[in-house]
């Protein structure tokens, strides 16, 4: 059987004036198979400073940091971290501001966006989440399933969140696919069996919005 690859995704901002010391930095947790992500801020100013997200409950934080403050980022599942990295707040003397420089990292990704995902944005994606669950569950009543990965595939909310001129306002009418994986558990053994489709948004089907498309 094939091992899903599974990477973590952040999204942040970085929000400061030029030729200053200071920046306000806004973290976003993106649909993951993780229980928490844990950051913790080593700064000058406040010793240490931690944070706990998760993409329900707290799925943001943000922290003012100064030049050369440590960022250590955990991700967390049952009890064991299975993505993290260290990185370090940086002056730029190219773009003459600060930036995140990444020392180490496994499996998690940092995308730097103009503005994180809004409350309805993160709400069509977690029903898409919903939806895939939903159809494994039909197709194997007796299975339990866990979430392992979603992946935009089209419809570039993520991407419109990356340019300079989005101001935060995706259409959410538009069309959308995402790449859903899931695990599926059964009593036939204990190796999962993976279950992945294509999950598209039609907005213009109000009733049921969602179609699967087993990959």
């Amino acid at each position: 059987m094939q091992e899903e690859q599974v990477e973590t995704v952040l999204l942040y901002t970085l929000e400061g004036d030029k030729n200053t010391s200071k920046v306000r930095i806004s973290f976003q947790v993106y649909p993951g198979a993780y229980d928490f992500v844990t950051i913790v801020h080593k700064t000058r100013k406040k010793g240490m400073v931690y944070y706990e997200l998760d993409r329900l409950q707290m799925p943001e934080a943000s922290i003012d940091a100064y030049d050369y403050d440590a960022i250590l980022i955990t991700v967390w599942s049952n009890g064991v971290i299975y993505a993290g990295g260290i990185w370090q707040v940086m002056w730029s003397q190219q773009s003459k501001q600060l930036f995140l420089r990444c020392f180490s990292a496994t499996s998690i990704e940092l995308v730097y966006v103009t503005s994180l995902l809004s409350t309805e944005e993160r709400g069509l994606i977690e029903d898409a989440i919903s939806a895939a669950f939903d159809f494994w569950k039909k197709q194997f009543p007796d299975a339990i399933f866990m979430f392992i990965t979603c992946e935009e595939v089209s419809g570039n909310m993520i991407d419109q969140h990356q340019k300079e001129s989005h101001e935060g306002k995706f259409d959410v009418k538009r069309e959308m696919t995402w790449r859903i994986t899931l695990h599926g558990f059964t009593d036939e053994g204990p190796n999962p069996t993976i279950c992945r489709a294509f999950v598209h948004y039609h907005p213009e089907l109000q009733a049921e919005p969602f179609t699967l498309e087993i990959i």
